[in-house]
C-alpha cells in the first residue's frame, strides 16, 4: 500500500523555534493540506519536554482480515466475553464502500479478498466521530488501526481518538451483494451476516413495507420499516394482551424487521433515496415489496438499519394490491357510523388554546395545519357518516379556540345545514382541570348530525381502571350474549357509542 504524507511547513518552523522545554500543541496534516484529520506529525508538550510522533503507517503492521473482526457470531470474537471493547488495537485494510456523514459518523470498509464464508461479514464500519475527510470516498483503499467495539450492537473499529489511517491506491468498488434470508434464520440473523456490507434488495430478498415512511421516535428522524415476506401484525390484533401467543409474536416481530434509512436526515415529505415520492404517482403502500435498493447494513437505536446508497423509482415498489378510486360506503341501514384518526390535529399555530402538557405535537406552521385540515375535511366529507369518532385530536378543550371547534367550523363550511355536524362536549365536573378530557396532549372526540341523531343526556365518562359503566345507565351486552336494555327507553331506539384510542388514551385522574 502506498501511503501519502504531506507535512506542512509550519510544523517544522514551530519545531525549530521551540526550546527543548517549551510547551506546544501543533498537529500537522498527514496526507492532505487543510484536512481536519491530521495524524502524521504531532508536536506536543508533556510539561517538561517536546515530542514528535512518527506518521502512521500500515507497512509493518500485522493485518487482521475484516471477516476475522466480525466472526460468525453476534459480536466480534476479538472482544472478551462480558466486555464491549477489545483489549488491543487491530489493523485492518479494505476498500471504502460508503461514507457516513450523519446517522453513522465514519466510513465502511470491505475486505479486498473475503473468506467466501456466508456466516461472516466482509465489511465493517470505521467510527471517526466527526466529519469524514473528503479524500475518503468509495473505491479508495484504506488501512486503519483502532480498538474493536460493540457499540450498542454494531461491530465497529474506533479510530476517533488517534485517527490512525493511511490512504492507498484506488481500486474497484465491490458490487452490492443480494440480501438473502435462509429458511432456518430470522431477518435479524441474516442481517448480522451482512453487517457493514453493501447489499441490494431483489425479489429473493422479499422485504415488504411494514410501517410506511414516517417519524421514528427512537432515532428522531423519518424512515420506514420493512419486514420479511409480509407486513408485521400487531400481537393484540390476533391474541389477548400479555398471552403467551402475543408475547411470542411480539418477539418474532422484533426479529423480523429492519429500518430503511438515509444517512442524512431528510426534510419532512422528502425521501432522499426515492426522489419521485408523491401522493399521486409515487406513493408507497404497506405490503409493497422493495427491490433494487442498495444499502449499507448497520445497527443503531436497537434496530438493524439499511442505509440507502442509491435511488429507486416507483417501479421498484412492487405491489399486489393497489389503491382503488374510493372505498365502498355502506348504503344499507338507517345510521352510518365511522371512526377517523386525524393524526395529531393541533391548531395552536393559528392561535388555538394549549393542551395540558403545553406541547404541540401537530403542525408547526399555518401552511402545514391548513393542508392537514383540508385533507381531513375532504376525507370526512367523502365518508358522509352520521356519527364520526375522532382520534388524536388536540386536547385543548371545547371552546371557540379548541381544535375540535376549529375542525367543526371547517367541515360545516363545506356542508349544507341539514348535513352539518355538532360535537359532543362534557360536563365541567367531568373535565380535567374543568377544561380538558384527560391530561394528555391528545384525546378522542365525537361528531354527530343533529338532523339524524340526538343526544340523550350528558356524555358519560368512564374512569379507568373500572372501564365499564354501571348497570341501568346504557344498554350493554351481558355474559350470556343477550342485551341488557333500560325499560325507560323502550319507546324509541337508543344506541350507546364509545370512542377510544387503544394506542395512546387519556384517562381522567390516571394520566396516560
Amino acid at each position: 500500500m502506498t501511503v501519502y504524507h504531506k507535512f506542512s511547513a509550519i510544523a517544522f518552523a514551530v519545531a525549530a523555534a521551540l526550546p527543548m522545554m517549551a510547551p506546544a500543541g501543533v498537529l500537522t496534516s498527514e496526507y492532505v493540506d487543510g484536512s481536519s484529520y491530521n495524524t502524521g506529525l504531532e508536536i506536543y508538550s508533556s510539561g517538561d519536554s517536546v515530542q514528535v510522533l512518527s506518521p502512521f503507517s500500515c507497512q509493518a503492521a500485522i493485518i487482521t482480515p475484516i471477516y476475522d473482526v466480525q466472526g460468525e457470531g453476534a459480536s466480534s470474537p476479538l472482544i472478551p466475553q462480558g466486555s464491549f471493547t477489545s483489549k488491543q488495537e487491530y489493523t485492518v485494510k479494505g476498500v471504502v464502500t460508503a461514507r457516513g456523514e450523519s446517522l453513522f459518523k465514519g466510513f465502511y470498509l470491505h475486505d479486498l479478498e473475503g473468506d467466501n464464508n456466508p456466516k461472516t461479514s466482509d465489511g465493517v464500519f470505521v467510527y471517526l466521530g466527526g466529519a469524514v475527510p473528503t479524500e475518503l470516498v468509495p473505491g479508495i483503499e484504506v488501512c486503519v488501526q483502532g480498538l474493536v467495539e460493540e457499540k450498542f450492537g454494531l461491530t465497529q473499529i474506533n479510530i476517533s481518538k488517534d485517527k490512525k489511517f493511511a490512504i492507498g491506491a484506488k481500486v474497484p468498488v465491490p458490487t452490492a451483494i443480494p440480501l438473502k434470508i435462509h429458511s432456518d434464520e430470522s431477518l435479524s440473523e441474516a442481517l448480522e451476516r451482512y453487517e457493514g456490507m453493501k447489499v441490494v434488495l431483489d425479489a429473493g430478498s422479499d422485504l415488504k413495507v411494514s410501517r410506511n415512511f414516517s417519524f421514528d421516535y427512537s432515532a428522531k428522524r423519518n424512515n420506514l420499516v420493512a419486514s420479511y415476506r409480509a407486513p408485521l401484525m400487531k400481537p393484540t390484533q390476533l391474541y389477548p394482551a400479555l398471552s403467551n401467543e402475543a408475547l411470542a409474536l411480539a418477539k418474532a416481530n422484533l426479529d423480523n424487521q429492519v429500518v430503511i434509512e438515509s444517512d442524512l436526515k431528510a426534510p419532512n415529505g422528502v425521501i432522499p433515496y426515492f426522489p419521485d415520492f408523491n401522493a399521486e404517482t409515487g406513493y408507497i403502500r404497506v405490503g409493497d415489496q422493495i427491490q433494487n435498493l442498495e444499502a449499507m447494513v448497520g445497527y443503531s437505536y436497537g434496530s438493524y438499519r439499511l442505509v440507502a446508497t442509491n435511488t429507486v423509482t416507483s417501479t421498484d415498489f412492487v405491489r399486489l394490491q393497489d389503491r382503488v378510486t374510493a372505498p365502498a360506503i355502506a348504503s344499507q341501514g338507517d345510521i352510518r357510523v365511522a371512526s377517523f384518526n386525524v393524526l395529531n390535529f393541533f391548531n395552536e399555530v393559528v392561535g388555538g388554546d394549549t393542551n395540558p402538557t403545553g406541547k404541540n405535537r401537530g403542525a408547526l406552521s399555518e401552511a402545514e395545519m391548513v393542508l392537514q385540515r383540508t385533507k381531513i375535511v375532504n376525507a370526512l366529507t367523502a365518508m358522509d357518516a352520521d356519527i364520526v369518532g375522532l382520534m388524536e385530536i388536540a386536547n385543548n378543550g371545547f371552546g371557540e379556540l379548541s381544535a375540535i371547534q376549529h375542525l367543526l367550523d371547517a367541515l360545516n363550511a363545506q356542508l349544507s345545514n341539514e348535513d352539518a355536524y355538532a360535537f359532543v362536549s362534557l360536563r365541567d365536573q367531568d373535565k380535567y382541570q374543568q377544561k380538558y378530557f384527560g391530561s394528555d396532549a391528545i384525546t378522542v372526540g365525537l361528531l354527530y348530525r343533529p338532523s339524524v341523531v340526538n343526544l340523550k343526556g350528558d356524555a358519560k365518562v368512564i374512569i379507568t381502571p373500572e372501564q365499564h359503566t354501571k348497570p341501568g345507565t346504557i344498554s350493554r351486552p351481558l355474559a350470556n350474549g343477550e342485551q341488557e336494555m333500560n325499560p325507560g327507553n323502550s319507546a324509541y331506539q337508543r344506541h350507546s357509542l364509545l370512542q377510544t384510542f387503544f394506542s395512546e388514551r387519556a384517562a381522567i385522574n390516571c394520566g396516560s
